[in-house]
């Protein structure tokens, strides 16, 4: 069966499972370049309207974006597996936590950052997992109070970072210092028109074939290089190490090819899979 579009960014329980959806996308009234889906592989869609490229690049940059000299000597983090964030794309989240309502009031109370960064081992049971190095920090642009005492954010993606040190505070969230200066470019979008579309193409054809994933690949071809492979990043169901290999990557270039080689050992593995059991 196809997988449904949802536009909605609502946290479901799907198969006894907490499920957290993961977006990334860029808005303008009425027109959203967006691709949706759901950590645990359940549902996915890729969905762009026709929107101009020229139109797409006006975009990635506003007038509230942060200058290096603004970036914080202290950040502090959400560590959540499979989430990750890059620079101009955007993420909502469902904060419900005690610690992360406060994190959340906190961060909206001075600069509206927060880093998003993946816990090396979630299962260890750990109430401070151990971090990987490199996350993202993220702007709050948008948030909305629920009645149920849940915040509703989106966070836009500023710059990556990488954890010097995790500081010992007060808060019951935790914070650190991030090292920025390795990911000083983040702060400018790419030029457009380096990465290799076609091989691109091939390979999501056959990823979203094994999994039965929708997309309109017109619209794809309208989105700029750098919104189209950190949106797809950021929300294909790649596991928590292959997408911090993508987080770290040195650049779109190298960001591309590292996705193409995960898309086509996924597809390889799903169908020699779905072989062994006929």
């Amino acid at each position: 069966m196809r997988s449904s579009l949802r536009h909605d960014t609502t946290a479901r329980i799907v198969e006894g499972r907490y499920v957290q959806p993961i977006a990334a996308c860029l808005s303008v009234p009425d027109r959203t370049l967006s691709v949706y889906g759901y950590q645990n592989d359940c549902q996915a869609h890729v969905w762009l309207p026709g929107l101009p490229r020229n139109a797409l690049r006006q975009l990635m940059n506003t007038p509230f974006d942060m200058p290096y000299e603004s970036l914080p000597e202290q950040l502090p983090v959400f560590p959540l597996t499979g989430a990750v964030l890059l620079p101009r794309c955007r993420l909502p989240l469902n904060i419900f936590e005690t610690r992360y309502l406060e994190m959340t009031e906190d961060s909206l109370a001075s600069d509206r950052l927060i880093g998003m960064v993946q816990p090396v081992n979630v299962e260890s049971g750990d109430r401070a997992p151990a971090l990987f190095r490199t996350g993202c920090a993220g702007r709050i642009t948008s948030f909305s109070e629920t009645d149920d005492g849940r915040i509703l954010i989106i966070l836009t993606g500023v710059s990556r970072f990488d954890v010097e040190e995790e500081l010992d505070v007060d808060t019951h969230y935790r914070q650190i210092i991030p090292a920025w200066e390795a990911y000083r470019p983040d702060l400018t979008e790419p030029e457009d028109g380096n990465i290799d579309r076609e091989r691109l193409y091939a390979s999501l054809r056959v990823y979203f074939e094994t999994r039965d994933f929708d997309t309109d690949w017109e619209l794809l071809q309208e989105a700029t290089d750098e919104s189209l492979i950190n949106s797809l990043v950021m929300s294909c169901p790649f596991d928590p190490t292959e997408k911090q290999s993508l987080l770290e990557a040195h650049g779109l270039d190298e960001r591309t090819r590292l996705m193409s080689s995960l898309l086509d050992m996924a597809a390889l593995s799903r169908a020699t899979s779905e072989l062994s059991l006929h």
